[in-house]
């Protein structure tokens, strides 16, 4: 390992230019929220950096304000925000939602590839300053299959100038042939037809930019005709003029009144002198049967007036019907027909991932096992400390010198040694090497402990194995001796069985 030693002035000079790279963040994100110094409350700090007394100063002067806020731990703020963060992003734990808004830090453009009409297009912007997550919708005017390339844009601080760093470039196929398909290069379209396409963009949680999909829209503009009614003034103007005609023609000259005035008198003065038809008529209703012919015959009159009647109303009803009717007329229009049809799309990365071959894959091997050791080296250093750290508050406590059935066991100029040595290895690990030792040195210092506790122990041990051994052997002996009688009375069964087994012999011999 590398250590050395260096003084404050030499690490702000050294330092200062990163002081000032971080005053300027902080200056900028001011102004990008839309605000100023005065607007601003307070300012918390946050991250282990915020400790640097010189960073605390030019952040005061340019803050304009001698306080700043130190509410917050400002290494677990930020550890444990984003723990809980990515958490809950993870969808792996169930975590109490909360708000938080994060910005893309870096800001992605995009651009078209060459065509006839643009030899060298323009990159445009995509996500500036975009929250996560964040979508876009891009609409382009082309016929024919195009690339679009994605870039990264920085702008150097100090000078300006902004750089483009290509990520990511797609291929969108099947462009000319979708139109074709829909009909948008037919020779005969309309021209108020219109076409275009929908690119969408995506900004993911994780700050992944990708183009999701490719819509191809065609709103086809075909001619057509369609009935319409037709105007109510058209038929107030022909009606008026239908009046108007009526009217001249009932107009004539005042001399023609005249004679019509006077052959209507003379028609008036005939009528009014009996003729001998009247005369005849006369003494015919004297005669009753001839009255009652008369009334038939009006009676049957009158019905054919009736008839006529009805028949010249129902003929007038229709008319009225009929002009009561809408009327419709043919016009020529043009209606919209709206097509639509998804695109496929790749991806062609700029910098292709390179294939990984015997010797990559060897030292891929080797470093995973440097890792797993390097892990397993860090567990074994976290029990060895665990377990001195372990040791030392029992011995501190009920483990040693709390237990009161230790204390006859061990005198004060025993326990001093021991309290010594614990002090000791507690002021190792808390300041001196022990706060960053290897596993072995953690063993040792537990071993030193133990061989100072270990006699005193063992004492009691001893002790009690005295004083309970006695009982022990009575019981071994006692427990030996029902064995052994236990067995000869097995032997004596079995002897007895042996000899009445030959009795029964000898008896059936005999017989």
């Amino acid at each position: 390992d590398f250590n050395t030693v260096i003084n404050r002035a030499d690490f702000e000079e050294s330092a200062s230019a990163l002081f000032d790279s971080a005053i300027e963040t902080f200056k900028r994100a001011v102004a990008k929220a839309g605000l100023t110094m005065e607007d601003i409350n307070s300012v918390e700090l946050m991250g282990g950096g915020s400790r640097i007394p010189a960073l605390q100063t030019k952040l005061a002067e340019a803050y304009g304000k001698k306080q700043l806020g130190r509410t917050l731990n400002t290494d677990e703020a930020s550890a444990l925000g984003s723990t809980f963060h990515g958490a809950r992003l993870s969808g792996a734990f169930h975590v109490r939602s909360f708000a938080l808004t994060e910005y893309h830090p870096r800001n992605i453009s995009f651009a078209l590839s060459a065509d006839n009409a643009n030899k060298e297009p323009a990159k445009r912007p995509l996500f500036i300053n975009s929250k996560y997550p964040s979508k876009k919708l891009v609409t382009v005017f082309r016929k024919q299959n195009f690339n679009v390339t994605l870039y990264e844009a920085a702008t150097d601080p100090t000078s300006g100038e902004q750089s483009f760093t290509p990520l990511n470039e797609y291929v969108l196929q099947g462009v000319g042939a979708a139109f074709d398909k829909m009909g948008a290069n037919k020779p005969d379209a309309h021209p108020k037809s219109k076409h275009s396409l929908e690119m969408k963009f995506r900004l993911s949680d994780g700050g992944i930019v990708a183009l999701d999909s490719v819509l191809a829209k065609y709103d086809e503009v075909v001619n057509t005709t369609k009935k319409v009614k037709i105007n109510s003034w058209k038929k107030t103007n022909k009606t008026s003029d239908k009046n108007a005609s009526s009217e001249k023609e009932e107009e004539q000259p005042s001399g023609d009144k005249a004679e019509t005035k006077e052959e209507k008198k003379a028609e008036d003065k005939a009528a009014d002198k009996p003729t001998e038809g009247a005369k005849e008529d006369k003494a015919e209703k004297s005669d009753p049967k001839a009255i009652e012919d008369e009334h038939t015959e009006d009676g049957k009159a009158d019905e054919g007036k009736s008839e006529k009647e009805g028949e010249n109303g129902t003929e007038a009803e229709k008319k009225n019907a009929s002009k009561d009717e809408p009327q419709y007329e043919s016009i020529n229009t043009t209606k919209t027909v709206s097509k639509r049809e998804s695109l496929e799309h790749s991806v062609a990365y700029i910098q292709p991932p390179v294939p990984m071959n015997q010797s990559h894959f060897i030292d891929s091997v080797y470093i995973l096992n440097k890792l797993k050791e390097r892990d397993e080296a860090k567990l074994r250093i976290a029990h060895a400390k665990n377990s001195l750290e372990a040791f030392m508050i029992s011995t501190k406590y009920d483990g040693f010198f709390e237990d009161e059935s230790l204390k006859e066991y061990y005198t004060d100029e025993e326990a001093g040694p021991i309290r010594t040595a614990l002090q000791q290895a507690e002021e190792w690990l808390e300041e001196g090497e022990g706060m960053d030792a290897s596993a072995e040195a953690y063993d040792k210092k537990l071993k030193e402990l133990k061989s100072l506790t270990d006699p005193i122990i063992q004492r009691k041990l001893d002790k009690e194995k005295e004083l309970g051994g006695g009982s022990d052997s009575d019981s071994d002996e006692d427990s030996q001796d029902d064995s052994a009688s236990e067995g000869d009375d097995a032997a004596a069964a079995e002897g007895d069985d042996s000899a009445a087994a030959e009795g029964e012999e000898a008896a059936e011999g005999e017989e």
